[in-house]
């Protein structure tokens, strides 16, 4: 898995849209990032996995929701032939925090559901097409704040009836603490350690964390410890100095945990993917 910064979201843009086309690309690697992504998909079929297990199928009849740090990847349904079309929308948690702000409504209620992925009648999918196509169109952040606004509080009005999830200031924090990990995974990080940084009680961390990443802290942390590994022996890194820049103090317990999300040692791996 890998940590993007960048994506559409290139210099100092807080928001950014773009249409683009291809056939048959697969992503083999699930990746994640800082900010909130919005994918349609226009032509085509499309499975998104979250979190390397929750699967659904896109197609220009939903319109799939992905918050800041979880870990998703996108694969073509159908022949070599079958062409994708997706627009794709970026967001940073800044602007988030504006349009939110700015908002009498839950907003940011499809990131925050169980089921990321919403539905679109005929008429939502038109709705929905026309403001995305217009959005992807060379337009001022402002003018891009404005659209996605305006797609936001159109789906709350359609959507928002159903399952309701408030963003929370605990929903806050727990970004907050996937910040802190993936900036900080070599150090050492416990819960306790979790809960004195941030004033959150280490039970309520542990169940809020599961409940918004839909996976466990210490999975989490040990994924994207495992994660930054595999990239350092992809270059050339000894097992040691891998395990010990990951935050792994024991070389023991590192191949253990390597083994246990990769299902072969490190030594293994590395061999595999260097072509050793």
């Amino acid at each position: 898995m890998k940590f993007l910064t960048f994506d559409l979201m290139k210099g100092e843009k807080g928001i950014a849209c773009d249409e683009l086309s291809y056939f048959s690309h697969s992503m083999h690697e699930s990746h994640y990032h800082n900010h909130y992504e919005i994918l349609y998909i226009t032509e085509g079929k499309r499975k998104l996995t979250l979190n390397d297990k929750n699967s659904y199928t896109l197609d220009r009849n939903a319109i799939a929701f992905i918050k800041p740090f979880i870990a998703h990847k996108t694969e073509y349904i159908g022949t070599e032939f079958d062409r994708n079309t997706r627009i794709l929308v970026n967001f940073s948690q800044k602007n988030s925090e504006v349009m939110r702000n700015i908002s009498d409504c839950n907003i940011l209620f499809p990131f925050y559901q169980k089921n990321p992925v919403i539905t679109l009648d005929e008429k939502e999918r038109k709705f929905t097409f026309d403001l995305l196509s217009k959005m992807s169109k060379e337009f001022s952040e402002n003018m891009k704040r404005i659209m996605l606004l305006e797609l936001l509080t159109y789906l709350w009005e359609r959507k928002g009836t159903g399952e309701k999830v408030s963003y929370s200031t605990s929903s806050g924090k727990i970004d907050k603490i996937c910040e802190y990990i993936n900036n900080n995974f070599e150090k050492d990080i416990s819960l306790d350690s979790l809960s004195e940084m941030f004033f959150i009680n280490k039970y309520h961390i542990s169940r809020t964390f599961k409940k918004q990443m839909n996976i466990n802290l210490s999975d989490y942390l040990n994924k994207t410890r495992i994660n930054n590994a595999k990239e350092l022996l992809k270059k050339g890194s000894s097992i040691t100095d891998a395990a010990l820049f990951s935050g792994y103090s024991g070389i023991t317990h590192f191949e253990r945990m390597f083994k246990r999300k990769e299902g072969i040692s490190p030594k293994e791996w590395k061999r595999i993917v260097n072509n050793e």
